[in-house]
């Protein structure tokens, strides 16, 4: 681990701070026009907005050259990728190389059908190998050095990547999320199929058992192998009744093996606010990081 990746660490701490505190998770996303991504970036940041098979994603990087380390940052369910601009924006000051995307169903990425949660977060799973894959020839993205970063949705989309994507990742920073999809059987979110605003209850049986199985069959946890070397920071409300909190907390302290990762437990509900903001602004004096610092010698 050298000092560029574990700025990573540090941004992305910080990355959930200032873009994901204005995340809601029920936004209706569809009827409302997204901001123009360049009207975000500083003079010298390169801002491109496109699509690649009907996927809808945005890069902000200095187009100057040089690798720099990607960072995928993903949003809420019911909001859409202009919640992450200015965030990426200032990861792309300091020469990182920043891919935002719009999730099935959200934005103006083309989706077809009303999938629930699950779905969602899987068909999205599998979009970013595409964006990736797309990005690649980028001569300033250095996909080597792969950090994501990711508020409730993002956050289950990152941990699902982790086990079934493609490229390895090397930093993860999840909110509000849970990277053991079994958990949310019963949960009523997983329940609903989301499509640009609109929500659809699965009330029926044979409907709740299929998501069911959806999520027993693709839980990144069946990978567990594919997250030993991945530095994880997991930031959890412990009054989340949207998303459970129990096996967040026995994934880090039962699963993941030596001290890259850690966990906070906040008095918080589905939400980011600015207790969670006073307890990691400031990385250097928490002991996390310093705990971080002295295992790679930094």
């Amino acid at each position: 681990m050298n000092k560029k990746l574990f700025k990573i660490i540090v941004i992305l701490i910080v990355v959930v701070d200032i873009g994901f505190i204005a995340s809601r998770l029920f936004l209706n996303n569809k009827t409302n026009k997204q901001p123009d991504a360049s009207e975000f970036a500083s003079d010298g940041v390169t801002v491109n907005t496109s699509k690649v098979e009907g996927i809808s994603y945005t890069e902000f990087y200095k187009d100057d050259g040089f690798k720099k380390p990607v960072i995928y940052l993903g949003h809420g369910l019911g909001n859409n990728k202009s919640s992450t601009y200015s965030l990426a924006a200032k990861l792309a000051d300091n020469d990182y190389y920043v891919i935002c995307a719009d999730a099935y169903g959200h934005g103006d990425t083309e989706s077809s059908e009303f999938l629930s949660a699950s779905e969602i977060i899987i068909e999205t799973g599998k979009n970013l190998d595409i964006i990736f894959s797309h990005c690649e020839s980028n001569e300033n993205a250095d996909f080597s050095k792969l950090g994501i970063g990711g508020f409730s949705l993002g956050a289950e989309v990152g941990y699902y990547y982790i086990a079934y994507g493609k490229y390895p990742v090397s930093v993860m920073c999840g909110c509000c999320g849970t990277p053991d999809f079994e958990e949310l059987i019963g949960y009523n979110i997983a329940y609903s199929k989301y499509k640009y605003g609109k929500w659809k209850d699965v009330t029926d049986s044979s409907g709740k058992s299929a998501i069911n199985s959806i999520l027993r069959d693709n839980n990144p946890i069946s990978k567990i192998d594919n997250f030993i070397d991945v530095d994880m920071f997991f930031m959890i409300g412990e009054d989340d009744t949207t998303l459970p909190n129990d096996v967040s907390k026995s994934f880090i302290y039962d699963h993941i093996v030596g001290n890259n990762s850690q966990v906070k437990i906040y008095k918080q509900k589905h939400e980011f606010t600015d207790i969670l903001t006073d307890h990691i602004i400031y990385p250097g004096v928490n002991y996390e990081y310093r705990k971080i610092r002295k295992k790679y010698g930094l």
